[in-house]
């Protein structure tokens, strides 16, 4: 009775195909980068989100990514920006690619050089400045405490914000738990 209620009271809505804002298509183009995207995964992947139409394109960057990389990246991205297409920028982990022995540090002084990196070359429309803090950050960096995670996501939107005000911060957290509740 309850679902028949609420389906009733919309019933003289007028349905559109796509309302506003409601929807949008994403994808994650390339594999995570350390280096400059290769060659067929560029032709690939944009072709893919070209015919697919997105609304949105992903991407995972390695902390030690280098300048001339980035550039790289940052005319790629212009073949898809000129059509408004998001672009969403993830910074991922040293030694997710080629996985190191031991634990990887946390080193948040260069991660936040990287993210003023990425921001001043690729203009993200949104930034995530952790990749999973609490599944592929933890199996990286061991278990950091909610304040270490708190502090650092703070510093980094305010790096960020100060060169692209208009950059949106987010959190990439799909191993989230409510023990982590309060990042």
């Amino acid at each position: 009775p309850l679902a028949l209620a609420s389906i009733n009271a919309h019933s003289g809505d007028r349905l559109q195909e796509r309302p506003a804002g409601d929807f949008e298509l994403g994808h994650k183009i390339f594999p995570d980068l350390a280096n400059p995207p290769p060659t067929p995964s560029v032709r690939d992947d944009i072709a893919l989100a070209d015919t697919i139409g997105v609304d949105a394109v992903s991407l995972v960057i390695a902390p030690d990514i280098e300048n001339a990389a980035l550039d790289s990246l940052a005319r790629t991205m212009d073949l898809l920006r000129r059509d408004s297409t998001t672009l969403i920028v993830t910074l991922g982990y040293r030694g997710k690619l080629v996985p190191e022995v031991g634990r990887v540090p946390f080193e948040e002084l260069e991660r936040l050089a990287v993210i003023r990196r990425i921001v001043r070359r690729l203009h993200p429309d949104i930034l995530l400045p952790a990749e999973d803090p609490y599944r592929v950050g933890a199996r990286l960096l061991g278990q950091l405490p909610v304040e270490r995670w708190q502090s650092y996501l703070l510093r980094a939107s305010s790096a960020a914000k100060r060169l692209v005000p208009s950059v949106q911060i987010g959190v990439s957290i799909s191993g989230f738990d409510h023990n982590h509740s309060t990042l």
